[in-house]
């Protein structure tokens, strides 16, 4: 093994760590400037004050709902399956504009006989279908917890969801013409 080659290896060996390395503790720089304007940048510049930022990575995992499949009994048949939902994720938000929403589930193991019904706080959204996705529209601004119940044509519900939280943003209307206070 030739000794030149060995010392070029090594070199960019550590070089590549020294990057990596590096690219990991970036330093960050906070500049407000003089009409408020605040910037962040990584080169230190004059005025910039250092800032210290913690892990980013600091969100628990959300939970899947990789629960097993409920069995019911229905009549003397026993129907076992299981509904999750396919989207949107956990804590979506749904930004000012959007116009819709749609829910979709999965369901496990597909049958004709097995039918969705979904919730918004426990209240019927639309009666139950064969149908796995369901567009709302006219959404109020806030917090929405919807659910969707798997349910057999005689009623009996064989699987529900885990509560799917969404964040729903809307623009505030303010009234222009307001007489003043005087």
């Amino acid at each position: 093994m030739n000794l030149g080659n060995s010392m070029k290896t090594v070199t960019i060996i550590l070089a590549t760590l020294l990057f990596v390395s590096a690219a990991h503790a970036t330093d960050l720089y906070k500049i407000v400037h003089e009409d408020g304007r605040i910037e962040y940048t990584d080169k230190p510049v004059k005025g910039a004050i250092k800032v210290t930022v913690g892990p980013s990575n600091r969100y628990k995992s959300l939970r899947t709902n990789n629960q097993p499949a409920l069995s019911r009994k229905v009549g003397d048949d026993k129907i076992t399956a299981n509904i999750s939902w396919a989207s949107p994720k956990q804590d979506h938000t749904v930004p000012p504009g959007a116009e819709s929403l749609r829910l979709a589930v999965n369901v496990t193991p597909t049958s004709p006989d097995l039918l969705v019904q979904f919730f918004n706080r426990n209240t019927p959204l639309a009666v139950a279908s064969t149908n796995r996705s369901f567009t709302i529209t006219n959404m109020e601004r806030g917090e929405a917890s919807y659910t969707a119940k798997l349910i057999t044509r005689q009623g009996v519900v064989v699987s529900t969801t885990e509560p799917l939280t969404v964040h729903i943003k809307r623009p505030m209307v303010r009234p222009t013409n307001l007489p003043s206070r005087g």
